[in-house]
């Protein structure tokens, strides 16, 4: 599994957050297998996305896409998005016991 972090400015958040949505089975298609989508507390616009995806290979593929491109443009977003491929090098997690 590898990670990609996408961090964007979207000009309407829920108009933005509607195109991404109906992207969903499409992204799921590509191999997504979850993601974590946040935004500054202070600026709703400015988005930060976790994705989890099955390969890095698909998840370029996708990523590189113009499907991806074209509706991004269509839902606002603002400037191209960063796009970044990470890989676990270790993970921790606290209950609340810890």
């Amino acid at each position: 599994m590898v990670h990609i972090l996408v961090q964007c400015k979207v000009r309407d958040l829920p108009r933005w957050k509607e195109s991404f949505d109906l992207l969903f089975a499409a992204r799921q298609r590509a191999g997504e297998m979850g993601c974590r989508l946040f935004h500054d507390g202070d600026h709703a616009g400015e988005l930060v996305i976790l994705f989890d995806w099955e390969s890095k290979k698909d998840a370029r593929a996708f990523f590189e896409s113009e499907q991806w491109a074209s509706e991004m443009r269509k839902a606002g977003i603002v400037e191209s998005p960063r796009v970044v491929y990470l890989e676990d090098v270790r993970a921790l997690h606290l209950s609340p016991a810890d």
